[in-house]
């Protein structure tokens, strides 16, 4: 997981950002994906990261970006 935390957030494109529960989600665009960063404040470390598709990008962050030319 390290791995794929330091390279979304190295070659990622930081796009929005929410907060569930205990986690500081960030979203980033990375070459031709969406890719989430669940970043458990409490804990001080990344819980989880997940590649997400355009529909629950639009569903969670829909009123916060424009996606339409994010894509290619």
């Amino acid at each position: 997981m390290a791995k794929q935390a330091t390279h979304a957030l190295e070659s990622g494109e930081e796009m929005a950002g929410r907060i569930y529960m205990y986690y500081a989600i960030k979203l980033y665009l990375v070459n031709d994906f969406f890719v989430e960063l669940w970043y458990h404040q409490t804990g001080n470390h990344i819980g989880k990261i997940r590649v997400i598709e355009e529909d629950e990008v639009i569903h969670f962050y829909g009123d916060k970006i424009d996606i339409s030319g994010a894509l290619h």
